[in-house]
């Protein structure tokens, strides 16, 4: 990848051109099409995350199970969650909040 590429250019002091892919968009990547100029690359949240939160012009995608307070940029776990790290289970308490700024 571009970090490998990156360092083994710091370490031989060497500048080199990066490789390049090129590839049909909208075969490899099946665009939607919602005009005749305007190509949308949908982004989707990963399993168990959810998309539709958003502040200040800024939009992401929190676990399951996250609410918005009153658009104020804070969102809310009330439940926790539970996920294995490194094959040993991590317990996230209830009441997580987030604040966007």
């Amino acid at each position: 990848g571009l970090c490998s590429q990156a360092e083994r250019m710091y370490r031989t002091f060497q500048v080199r051109k990066f490789p390049q892919a090129r590839a049909g968009i909208g075969t490899q990547l099946g665009l939607v099409h919602n005009g005749e100029d305007d190509l949308e690359l949908p982004v989707r949240p990963f399993s168990g995350y959810e998309a539709g939160f958003a502040h200040r012009g800024y939009s992401i995608f929190l676990r399951t199970g996250f609410t918005s307070k009153a658009g104020l940029g804070t969102f809310t776990h009330e439940q926790g969650w539970e996920v294995s790290y490194n094959g040993r289970a991590v317990v996230v308490p209830g009441g997580v909040e987030l604040s966007l700024y």
